[in-house]
């Protein structure tokens, strides 16, 4: 009689050498188990490719010249047991990472429970904070609007008078510009975030905590100069 176990995915950091690890650990549990003839096959996905490597001879993240955006995995047995982790980059669902996931169908409730076990205690210890991004991201991305506004109407207040620009205007443009800052961050911080897959994202993210690092800077010194409240209220 088949055993069935699910597991949902919510928001990890994932690194190469412990994938191939987790892989090889549950490759060899089955073969301890005496499962014979144990298969796996890794497919890695971005926008214009699809590769398929037998689990042992996958390459790094870092030899895949786009983005990492979606790894399956699928270990089988004969036809006794069958095990699929589905990790996904991606915003499938706004409400949440509904396709990232695990299953494992066995013919032995044990050795199926045992192995989501296992397997969520592995993502459990590498769970990230994204999800914040994503559940809240439009306070957040307002939050992060508002400190860029902060900034800008400090900065650059003589040149805002001289242009006799409206102080509402500047506030309803970085309102608007929360929107995208929104899309931004969430490609920016993904659900599944694979350590080393993408140059691109990885150098725009420590861009990112430096931005982030000096308006919160910037924002503390003009509290602590009583200049918030003149620069608001201009």
């Amino acid at each position: 009689m088949k055993a069935s176990g699910q597991l949902n995915i919510q928001a990890v950091t994932i690194e190469f050498p412990a994938l191939k690890q987790l892989v090889d650990t549950i490759v060899s549990y089955l073969k301890d188990k005496k499962y014979r003839q144990v298969n796996s096959i890794v497919v890695f996905q971005g926008k214009t490719y699809k590769e398929e490597y037998k689990y042992d001879n996958f390459p790094e993240f870092q030899n895949f010249k786009e983005g990492l955006e979606l790894i399956d995995i699928t270990i089988s047995a004969t036809d006794k047991l069958e095990i699929n982790i589905t990790l996904s980059s991606n915003e499938i669902n706004p409400l949440g990472p509904i396709f990232s996931k695990v299953s494992v169908d066995s013919d032995d409730r044990i050795i199926t429970n045992g192995l989501i076990e296992e397997i969520s205690s592995f993502f459990k210890k590498r769970s990230n904070y994204h999800n914040l991004l994503h559940t809240y991201g439009i306070p957040i991305s307002i939050a992060v609007s508002y400190l860029i506004y902060i900034s800008i109407s400090y900065f650059f207040s003589d040149f805002i008078l001289k242009l006799n620009f409206k102080r509402d205007y500047l506030i309803f443009f970085f309102l608007i510009l929360s929107f995208p800052i929104k899309k931004y961050l969430r490609w920016l911080f993904p659900y599944v975030f694979f350590v080393g897959e993408n140059r691109k994202r990885t150098f725009q993210r420590t861009l990112f905590y430096v931005v982030l690092t000096g308006l919160l800077t910037n924002l503390i010194f003009l509290l602590v100069q009583g200049k918030l409240q003149n620069l608001i209220g201009q």
